[in-house]
């Protein structure tokens, strides 16, 4: 009996660990050397993994700076249903504004998006794409960082992609060399009531051999 209540123990924390939510990419703390993508008047695109559990996207960073004074900039997220599985149709819109509000100082900054409620499908592909254009000059653009050395476990270091904006096909021209993005995401809320079961569980277990001893 006591072989099983700690095997009972040990399915139930693990349960309750993939109930909390978790970083589904997070590349910011890559070493970088001030690399980046300029984007003006085309698409990048780095993709990410959901999980079975965490599924709703909650927040979103991106390390950009700008030197355009005038423009939109855009921040979407796109499934993978596109050819080759790079990016196919637009599921989210995060952001859509005036350059005026991403950072200008010349040095790379985290971008942060918080306070989302995307749903996604679990164990899917997507993209967080970022375009900008037009801007005020053909030399000016918003620089998206991105690391020649990937942290381990950062995932989709082989799929940048890049379209311009007139919807010509994905093109994958940065292998190895992903962005430098970080996606968070939390269960469903059934996912929730399951950790509370867990919780329950535990309750249950730690009784049960309280009273045993």
């Amino acid at each position: 009996m006591i072989r099983q209540s700690v095997l009972g123990l040990m399915v139930a924390l693990a349960t309750c660990t993939s109930s909390i939510g978790a970083d589904l990419i997070n590349t910011l703390g890559a070493t970088t050397n001030l690399f980046g993508t300029g984007i003006n008047k085309f698409r990048a695109a780095q993709s990410f993994n959901t999980t079975a559990t965490d599924v709703i996207v909650t927040n979103v960073t991106l390390r950009i700076f700008t030197d355009a004074t005038t423009g939109q900039f855009r921040i979407s997220i796109y499934d993978s249903t596109g050819a080759g599985n790079s990016p196919g149709a637009q599921v989210a819109s995060l952001f859509s504004g005036t350059v005026a509000n991403l950072p200008a100082s010349g040095v790379y900054q985290n971008f942060n998006l918080t306070n989302l409620n995307v749903v996604l499908n679990p164990n899917q592909r997507y993209y967080i794409v970022g375009d900008a254009g037009p801007l005020n000059s053909e030399t000016v653009f918003v620089y998206w960082q991105y690391t020649t050395s990937p942290p381990p476990g950062s995932g989709g270091a082989t799929s940048v992609f890049w379209q311009s904006l007139d919807g010509s096909t994905w093109r994958d021209e940065f292998v190895g060399e992903p962005q430098l993005m970080r996606v968070v995401a939390v269960p469903e809320p059934g996912t929730y009531a399951l950790a509370g079961l867990c919780v329950l569980t535990l309750g249950v277990i730690g009784r049960r051999r309280s009273k045993r001893a």
